[in-house]
């Protein structure tokens, strides 16, 4: 009964071998393994995480760390309820090495007392080093009832980097009166917000 066992044993490895041997020639030489089998249907495959794909949170902002800029023009008026109106033009240009083509882009920052507020819009850098040009009408420029009255703007590459700023005041008639100050004022050196996203000036959704 031994012998038999070894002898069925052997005969079930002998096979074994020849199989593996068929499994073996089957391939050419050279051939590489077989490829990882592809995902199932309706499962994405797996993609790098970038900056560009992966939705920002609000409140988000890919900052650089320099940049200079100014306020050449500005335009004063009032709207058709009788309210001061204010529009910015200028130009804003990242710092060489500043890696701007990371960045979101700049900002307008409203400075209340006590308190600023970053523009709920991110604008781009259009073609970084050089400079960018902007045209902005500014949502609320005396106040929005709530901050108080609005003493200056910025516009911003970060926080607490401010490549231009004017500052705001009322004249003897109630007109806005805007003149440059440096990026130090002591009424831009406070703590700052972010507008809410969805706060939008229903009569002009492109107001910062």
């Amino acid at each position: 009964m031994a012998s038999s066992g070894r002898t069925r044993l052997a005969a079930a490895g002998a096979a074994a071998l020849v199989l593996l041997g068929l499994a073996v020639a089957a391939r050419p030489a050279g051939a590489e393994p077989p490829a990882e089998m592809e995902p199932p249907t309706g499962v994405p495959p797996r993609t790098p995480i970038a900056s560009t794909t992966v939705p920002r949170p609000p409140t988000a902002w890919a900052q650089v760390s320099c940049a200079t800029g100014a306020v050449t023009a500005h335009e004063v008026g009032r709207d058709e309820l009788g309210l001061p109106t204010l529009r910015i033009r200028g130009w804003i240009q990242p710092c060489a090495g500043a890696q701007a083509e990371r960045s979101d882009g700049f900002a307008v920052i409203r400075y209340f007392p006590g308190s600023g507020m970053r523009s709920r819009h991110i604008e781009p850098y259009i073609a970084p080093p050089a400079p960018t040009g902007f045209d902005f009408r500014v949502d609320a420029p005396a106040g929005d009832g709530i901050h108080g009255p609005v003493r200056a703007l910025c516009v911003a590459y970060s926080f607490d980097g401010r490549a231009a700023c004017v500052g705001l005041d009322t004249g003897a008639d109630g007109t806005l009166v805007v003149t440059d100050v440096p990026a130090d004022d002591p009424r831009v050196l406070v703590r700052i917000g972010v507008e809410h996203v969805y706060a939008t000036n229903p009569t002009c959704g492109t107001c910062v």
